[in-house]
């Protein structure tokens, strides 16, 4: 009876210290959203397990997919990023 008082006293602890943290400040759904259709504009979405980071062939590839993908965004509008 001991261990499940103190399971649930636990419990409550780390309960209300997760409560009590507050609300985590960051960016919001929308630009989460819009970051990663950028990056599959700027091609650096999809990726293989096996070319990470990706190549400057497989950039220019996932960019000529998304464009043959979405031709109203080839307005030339991507950003370009330095490969890590």
């Amino acid at each position: 009876m001991k261990a499940s008082g103190l399971l649930a006293a636990m419990l409550f602890f780390f309960a209300g210290s997760a409560l009590a943290a507050g609300p985590v400040s960051g960016e919001t759904r929308a630009q989460a959203r819009q970051e990663l259709v950028q990056a599959w504009k700027d091609g650096w979405l999809p990726y293989s397990r096996h070319d990470y980071p990706p190549s400057a062939t497989t950039l220019a590839r996932n960019k000529a997919r998304y464009l043959r993908s979405h031709p109203a965004d080839s307005n030339g509008s991507c950003h370009t990023f330095a490969a890590p």
